[in-house]
């Protein structure tokens, strides 16, 4: 007896073990409806980070390769990398500018999926590093509009949560002419009311967040570009969350947090539904066998773009299960 998964990013099958009795299989009243939402497991830009971190491993045999940052925002999949070799340097734990000024030259570094600090490519030039970039898409094309805006002598306002390192690697083009702003934080723009500034934001925020923003720079600068280029596996996923069946009970989050992308999935998911819903959130099966929820009929399951899909697959079967 097996369940195909909808269309996601893996085109996963899921097959129910052990077999369940036909008879117990057929009363559904017994069993937990679940409806995977889609796309979800790893997106794009994710698989592709962890294919190059794997790829330096295998390359470098014998060397050691340093990733600098987190490749995602993942703890099982960071765990999985270093048990293949990765040494993981944290920018939570470590100055990562004075990191790299310690290595020695021709050294074997991985840049995260988030992007990373304009000086970072200074000193990896100097030294002679064997680079492994694992930039999002998403976030490389928004840097470089940075850096063309600031060619130009012109002032961007990112959008961003003061601390991510996405943000950082914006705001790091150059301290002049890219400024941040976070409502949540209590920080905002400083430049001069009647001049001309870009907007971009960060790739992983919600909507919401950004119209926030918007607002903001609507009433207090009067000439504004706006080019809010946001992660589309984030988009489709955030909207996948808007159409979650009203007859559902339970939505079930998977995600780090650690993760933006998820947490802004949880966070417009309680929102939209904590009224009427249980919405949680979990890293993965171990983390969900902790609620309670016997009783609920019919769940939606979701995931950020770093979760990976075994991961996925064991909470979907979990959840079948109850």
């Amino acid at each position: 007896m097996q369940r195909n998964l909808p269309y996601n990013d893996y085109r996963l099958k899921i097959y129910l073990t052990p077999p369940l009795d036909e008879a117990l299989f057929f009363n559904y009243n017994l069993f937990m409806e679940v409806t995977p939402l889609v796309p979800h497991s790893f997106c794009y830009g994710v698989a592709k980070a962890i294919e190059l971190a794997e790829k330096a491993i295998e390359e470098n045999k014998g060397k050691k390769v340093y990733l600098i940052g987190n490749l995602v925002h993942n703890e099982i999949v960071m765990d999985s990398l270093k048990k293949k070799g990765l040494i993981a340097i944290s920018e939570k734990e470590n100055d990562l500018y004075e990191f790299l000024q310690t290595l020695p030259p021709q050294s074997v570094i991985v840049f995260s999926a988030h992007g990373h600090c304009e000086s970072f490519d200074e000193i990896a030039s100097n030294k002679k590093f064997k680079i492994y970039d694992a930039t999002c898409s998403f976030v490389k094309e928004n840097l470089s509009f940075i850096k063309d805006a600031v060619k130009k002598n012109e002032n961007t306002i990112y959008i961003g949560k003061k601390g991510h390192i996405e943000c950082e690697a914006a705001l790091s083009i150059s301290h002049q002419k890219v400024e941040l702003i976070d409502k949540k934080s209590g920080v905002y723009p400083t430049f001069p009311c009647d001049e001309m500034v870009n907007v971009i934001c960060q790739t992983t925020l919600s909507l919401e967040e950004i119209n926030k923003a918007k607002d903001y720079i609507n009433s207090h600068y009067h000439k504004h570009n706006f080019v809010a280029q946001r992660c589309l596996a984030t988009e489709i996923r955030q909207r996948s969350i808007e159409k979650v069946d009203d007859s559902c009970d339970l939505i079930v989050i998977l995600g780090s947090q650690t993760s933006n992308n998820s947490l802004e999935l949880y966070e417009l998911a309680v929102r939209l539904f904590g009224k009427n819903k249980k919405v949680i959130m979990a890293l993965d099966k171990n983390e969900l066998e902790k609620f309670d929820l016997g009783g609920y009929k019919k769940a939606s399951l979701a995931s950020g773009a770093s979760t990976a899909p075994k991961t996925f697959d064991e909470a979907y079967k979990y959840l079948l299960s109850i």
